[in-house]
């Protein structure tokens, strides 16, 4: 009788949490976002889900925009009542000096025991900014930059040379370093380790960091005193005299 008890308990609660967590056919989820971020602005949609009952309801929201780094999607579980809407916000970043300019999607997926449902809605936006200048900088002891370098003495004169991604020139001016169809010419400071940063002046990038030079200046080169190898001390011969008891005589 007992086991009769609990076997129909057990089987009342798994029907019960089955209802709770089941996911209906009719939940409507919308979303809703301006037209566009620009620099500084928190990047972010405005979502609602309508559930026809009431229960628990998991979703994952997630912001995808080209050219930059998508945030870790995390799924988030709710409490429905039957007939109200839940409404939030999800943010995701701003919009900052290393943010690239592109098409962004925002998005919220239904999920049933983790996996992703075919219940979903989303809407597009744009992120509007100026691009950032990447480049690719090499520090060289010649001018056409055939011979890369990283250590010079304060004798010497840097050559400096930087390309884009693409592979053309830059043309920026930084500090005492004027790049010209991607060259620069920098005397020697202090001995010690040197940083440049470089920041683009052309008005159609970001004037942010576009790159960093890096290299060394010594005072000199160290002498190193080397041995001559090709005088051999030969080493004392020793003789053997036979005897009786085959002495070693030096």
């Amino acid at each position: 009788m007992e086991k009769t008890l609990f076997a129909l308990l057990g089987g009342m609660l798994l029907l019960l949490c089955s209802v709770a967590f089941a996911i209906p056919s009719d939940l409507q989820v919308s979303v809703t976002a301006p037209a566009g971020f620009g620099d500084g602005e928190m990047v972010y949609f405005d979502y609602s889900i309508l559930p026809p009952a009431g229960g628990r309801v998991s979703f994952m929201p997630s912001i995808v925009c080209e050219g930059n780094i998508v945030a870790p999607i995390r799924e988030e579980t709710v409490s429905l009542i039957a007939g109200e809407a839940h409404s939030a916000r999800y943010s995701d970043f701003a919009v900052g000096e290393r943010t690239k300019p592109g098409n962004c999607v925002g998005s919220v997926v239904v999920t049933e025991n983790g996996e992703p449902t075919d219940i979903r809605a989303s809407t597009t936006f744009t992120i509007n900014t100026l691009p950032v200048l990447e480049t690719r900088f090499m520090t060289c002891a010649d001018e056409a930059c055939e011979y890369p370098k990283k250590v010079f003495t304060q004798s010497q004169t840097v050559y400096i040379r930087g390309t884009t991604k693409s592979g053309e020139p830059i043309s920026v001016q930084s500090g005492d370093a004027q790049f010209t169809d991607g060259r620069a010419i920098m005397s020697m400071g202090q001995p010690g380790y040197h940083s440049v940063s470089v920041i683009s002046s052309n008005p159609a990038y970001k004037n942010t960091p576009a790159g960093k030079v890096q290299y060394a200046v010594i005072e000199s080169h160290p002498r190193i005193r080397l041995k001559n190898f090709n005088v051999l001390e030969k080493p004392p011969i020793k003789e053997i005299i036979p005897s009786t008891g085959n002495r070693i005589v030096k």
